[in-house]
């Protein structure tokens, strides 16, 4: 598998999505998207950081800022920070195959442990926050739809029934994968190592890590 360019077109169009405040973003996008173009790795990447700390700070982070980001770290041989940018793109885009892509080449890339997640997180984790309250807001709600018809049209109680428990279960459920993603979103952290060789000295044993050398990504 080949790591995948970045794709200007495609970059511009997911951030001329956002609103007239984003002008203030575009322009050191912009510049970032011609550097990398140009193979200016290394400016293309902080010009990227840069972007990405003003955009965090106006609330409104790009997946594509990370994805970006991302490569570029990956053309400078910076395995852990390219780690570390994909991972952020797929907390905001989980089902984006190019992102994960992309993840999964360059964590296949490193030697030594890599740790990955479970089977349930992974099935957690293919949705977004915001998409889980949606489930969870749209089950409740569709619950309480059936309980009122019940109550206004008696009648039909014996054929919403199945319906009714079907819904509320699902209710419960999405209830309990929010949960599972609010904890883990709010209150869990993966550490990436950025580092190469941080882990282990000349005489390859292991000890503690200056925090320097790691970033903390939210999620479990």
């Amino acid at each position: 598998m080949k790591i995948r360019a970045l794709i200007p077109v495609l970059s511009l169009t997911v951030w001329a999505a956002f609103s007239a405040s984003a002008a203030d973003l575009t322009a050191p996008f912009d510049a970032a998207n011609k550097f990398y173009a140009e193979g200016k790795y290394a400016p293309a990447a902080t010009t990227y950081e840069k972007t990405i700390q003003q955009a965090q700070a106006a609330g409104m982070v790009s997946p594509v800022l990370y994805f970006n980001d991302g490569n570029a770290e990956f053309k400078l041989g910076h395995l852990g920070r390219a780690i570390a940018a994909y991972r952020q793109a797929a907390l905001l885009t989980p089902r984006d195959s190019e992102v994960l892509g992309n993840l999964e080449f360059v964590r296949n890339q490193v030697q030594g442990a890599t740790v990955r997640p479970s089977h349930w997180q992974s099935g957690v984790g293919s949705l977004t926050l915001n998409e889980g309250t949606c489930l969870t807001a749209g089950a409740f709600w569709l619950t309480f739809i059936l309980l009122a018809i019940k109550q206004i049209r008696p009648t039909w109680a014996p054929r919403l029934r199945g319906v009714t428990l079907t819904v509320m279960g699902v209710t419960v459920l999405a209830g309990a994968v929010l949960a599972v993603q609010a904890g883990s979103h709010f209150y869990g952290q993966t550490a990436v190592v950025t580092e190469a060789n941080a882990i282990a000295d000349g005489t390859g044993r292991i000890g503690w890590l200056p925090r320097t050398e790691l970033e903390l990504l939210p999620g479990a």
